[in-house]
């Protein structure tokens, strides 16, 4: 399994309550594999994709990938694991406004040890052409519409050659037709380089593209059933 997650847990304590959100969830998911969570709003979606990434730590349980473990050691190791292994889309595209489409793209790149400067630039200049984007280079973020900035992240997150890709609500600031064609940009390249997908989506009809559905429910995870 490229990814294993086993009892996970994760509390957050607020002034008058406390807020159980993963209560023992598990998940595997094996290479070249395509997986959506639902859940209604609040259920711990985002949080659970946060902890199998590696953004944040659960109070209990374990997260393996390839095999290692992701919460055992110093964060360094961590970060390594994570900039190696994963690869991240979020829903607010996540762009840093003061740098052009190419400098963010490569930015993740910078993270470890790295090749020059002009084999980092090439490798973002040939993601851009792959995702449409080869004449907005240079531009920065403000100047390109939602769809652009998107599909400027996916290749942001394609940058370190990752064998997985977590999707938080990829085309939640997105228009139907803007959202579909980056959902189906997202599934093309990670069919093509054979990556695993575990996505997060509030559409059924996003979710019906993944090879399997789950449901995040009470803190857990379950096999979907549509009613």
């Amino acid at each position: 399994m490229l990814l294993s997650a086993k009892n996970l847990y994760k509390t957050y304590l607020l002034e008058h309550a406390e807020i159980n959100v993963l209560q023992g969830a598990n998940l595997a998911v094996a290479k070249g594999e395509t997986v959506a969570i639902i859940g209604r709003s609040g259920a711990g979606k985002s949080t659970l994709l946060h902890t199998l990434g590696g953004l944040d730590s659960p109070q209990a349980g374990t997260v393996e990938i390839d095999g290692v473990p992701l919460y055992y050691g110093r964060q360094k190791t961590r970060n390594a694991i994570r900039s190696r292994k994963i690869g991240f889309v979020f829903q607010s595209y996540h762009l840093l406004p003061e740098m052009t489409i190419a400098e963010n793209v490569l930015l993740p790149a910078l993270a470890g040890p790295h090749p020059p400067w002009r084999v980092l630039r090439e490798r973002a200049l040939a993601l851009l052409s792959q995702v449409g984007l080869a004449e907005r280079a240079e531009h920065k973020p403000p100047e390109l519409s939602g769809g652009e900035q998107q599909r400027a992240a996916l290749a942001r997150a394609l940058v370190n050659d990752p064998e997985l890709i977590l999707a938080d609500e990829p085309t939640g600031n997105l228009d139907a037709v803007t959202g579909r064609q980056v959902i189906d940009l997202l599934f093309e390249l990670s069919r093509l380089r054979g990556l695993s997908l575990v996505m997060v989506t509030h559409s059924p009809d996003l979710a019906s593209l993944c090879s399997r559905v789950l449901e995040l429910r009470g803190g857990r995870l379950f096999d979907f059933a549509p009613q």
